[in-house]
Order: structure tokens, then sequence, then C-alpha cells
């Protein structure tokens, strides 16, 4: 026997396997050699074709595969479905703000009666807005994505205050920022407040002149071009009888009169609200919020990545080898 060949006995065990070409492309090479010399193991693989016909699929297995096939991509269509169904109810969970009336009233009675939080000066405490306390939204303005609201809570309205909110993608807002204060009925500044956003600085004011007029006197400081550091004080006519002006850092440099300053370095040191004889009303130090909130991730975030990436997952499981 040459080295490598294979006897009869082996070559016909292998037989079927040869025919069905399920053996390994080296053995195959060997047993159709030893074919080519020995007739009596050619007449067996003849017989063999000519005997072991290629046995159909029965209907009924078919029938059964293309079930399983159906029943995965309808099982992988569903589970995206709902997937997506619950990312985007997470999602409105957030931005559930619609702008309209009721919409931001809303936003500030959530705020007011689940998150606000007031200090008692007799006993260092903090204390709740009762739910019900009424809430009134005086005041609203859109800037490109940002709402903000001015909001005056209680009885009589001696909480005031300003929130800030994004838009989402259903056009609708979620809570970015808040100013308030517990400072009485009078009239006053209610929040002197300075955001910083992707877009740029914004500032924002609001407050209650008791009348139709008034003037809102800020003092300030900013860098010029060649580093030289400048103060100063300009006067900005208001309306009322409440008022909320949000306004980017080139249009308050503009409205005090700034011919040149570096951007991003104007800095309001203090806010003071004169009624239409230039009597003072109150005044307010500038509350920074030097975060950029847009780009917050809390729990909710988390939960909708964690449900996109299993509902991923899910649907690639039941595709893959349907």
């Amino acid at each position: 026997m040459k080295p490598n060949q294979l006897d009869c006995c082996i070559v016909r065990d292998l037989l079927p396997a040869y025919i069905e070409e399920l053996i390994e492309p080296e053995t195959a090479r060997q047993v159709a050699a030893h074919l080519d010399e020995c007739a009596g193991c050619r007449q067996l693989e003849r017989d063999l074709r000519t005997h072991i016909p290629a046995e159909p699929v029965p209907q009924k297995s078919l029938r059964f595969l293309k079930k399983i096939r159906r029943t995965r991509l309808l099982a992988a269509a569903l589970a995206l479905l709902v997937t997506a169904l619950f990312v985007w109810w997470l999602y409105d969970l957030q931005f559930h703000y619609a702008n309209t009336d009721a919409g931001r009233l809303a936003a500030a009675q959530d705020f007011v009666w689940e998150d606000l939080l007031l200090s008692d000066s007799e006993t260092a405490e903090s204390r709740r807005i009762p739910r019900g306390t009424p809430v009134d939204v005086v005041a609203y303005q859109q800037r490109n994505n940002l709402l903000f609201l001015s909001f005056t809570a209680g009885e009589p309205q001696s909480i005031r205050g300003s929130i800030c909110l994004i838009r989402g993608l259903n056009d609708k807002y979620r809570l970015l920022g808040v100013s308030y204060a517990d400072g009485g009925a009078a009239p006053g500044l209610m929040t002197s407040s300075r955001y910083f956003t992707a877009d740029g600085m914004l500032y924002a004011f609001s407050g209650s002149l008791g009348s139709d007029a008034g003037a809102l006197r800020l003092s300030y400081s900013c860098q010029t071009p060649d580093g030289t550091r400048i103060s100063g004080q300009g006067h900005i006519p208001l309306s009322g009888p409440y008022f909320l002006y949000v306004w980017s850092e080139k249009e308050l440099a503009s409205l005090l009169d700034i011919a040149q300053y570096q951007p991003n370095s104007l800095q309001i040191d203090e806010s003071v609200l004169l009624d239409s004889g230039g009597a003072v009303l109150s005044a307010a130090a500038d509350d920074d919020y030097a975060v950029s909130l847009e780009d917050a991730i809390d729990l909710t975030y988390l939960l909708m990545l964690a449900a996109g990436l299993f509902g991923l997952f899910l649907t690639v499981g039941l595709l893959k080898n349907p």
C-alpha cells in the first residue's frame, strides 16, 4: 500500500459521506485516488449514487422553518418598536412642558410645589411650599431653544423667581435652572441672573415695578480688547408692571453703550431697580449659573441609554441565524 493510501474497507465506509461531499478535501482526494485504481470500490460508488437519490426536505418541515423565521422577524420588529416607545416615553418625562399657558404654568407649579425650599429665619430649617399654593406666570420670553419664565407664588405674592427651560426634540421643554427669593409683595427686582449656554452668555432680569414704567440701573465691568479693565454704569428703560428681559452679551453691551469689550468678559456687579421717578425700589447682585446645563446627564438619560442598548441587543439576537 502506498503512503497515505486508503484500503477498501475504509473507502467503503467513507463512500456515503464522500458522495454527499461531507468529508475533508484531503480525505476526498485520497478516496478519489483509490477509486481510480480500485474497480470494486468504483462500482460500489456508482451503485450508491444510483440507488441513493437526493431526498427532498418534507414540506411540513419547510413550513415549520419558515414559520420560525417569520416569528423571529416579527419578534425583532416588536422588540424594536417597544424599545423605541419606551425610550420616547422616558424622553417625554424629561421634556414634557409645552410652550403654552397651561404648559408654562405647570412648569412653575411643579417647581414651586415639589422642589422649592424656603429657609425659616427663626428655626434655620427649610420648609416646602404646600401643594395648591397659588402660582402665577407673570411673564415669559423665548430665546432660540431656551424658554424663560417669571413667576410669583404665595398669598400675597411674596415668592418671586425665574425659570429657564430648554426645548427637546418633541418641541417641549425641561427645567434647566431657577433663581428665586422670598422678598415680600412690594415692587422690586425678582432675579438678576447670568446663564452660560452653548450659544454664549445670557443675562436675565425679572421683577415688578408697581407701575407701568421704570428703569434698570446696572453697574458693570468688562475687559477691552487691549486687556484694560473698565467699569461703568448704565440705565435701561423698563415697562411693567411685571417685566422679564433676556439679553445676550452683545445686546446688553449695546444697551449700556459699551463701545468695545472682550467677548465673555462683561460682568454685572449690581442691578438696581428704579421707579419712574428715579427712586430705588430694590437692588440685587448678579446670580451666576456657571454651568452649561444643556449637557447635564441625569438618571433618566442613563435609563434611556440602557433601554436603547437592551432593545438593540435583543433585536440583533432575534435576527441572528433566523
